[in-house]
């Protein structure tokens, strides 16, 4: 769980800082690849209500067919 925990973390420091430089788009490669199920569920939430807020476009990297319709169909929500 820890181990879990921290990688979780990482990745949220990682895009707060990114977007304290205020970026017109975010290059995602992979940002869940690391993690497990659960928490790449959670995070994913996180990360895409934080690209809808700040009005960010980005551009996300994957090979995992469900996290690409996941990324797909938000952004046709809004």
């Amino acid at each position: 769980m820890r181990m879990k925990m921290c990688l979780y973390c990482i990745q949220g420091v990682a895009l707060i800082r990114t977007l304290a430089l205020n970026p017109d788009i975010l290059l995602l490669d992979e940002p869940f690849s690391a993690l497990d199920y659960q928490t790449r569920l959670s995070l994913a939430d996180d990360v895409f209500d934080i690209i809808k807020k700040e009005n960010k476009t980005a551009i996300m990297v994957t090979h995992d067919l469900a996290e690409l319709i996941f990324s797909f169909n938000i952004n046709f929500i809004t």
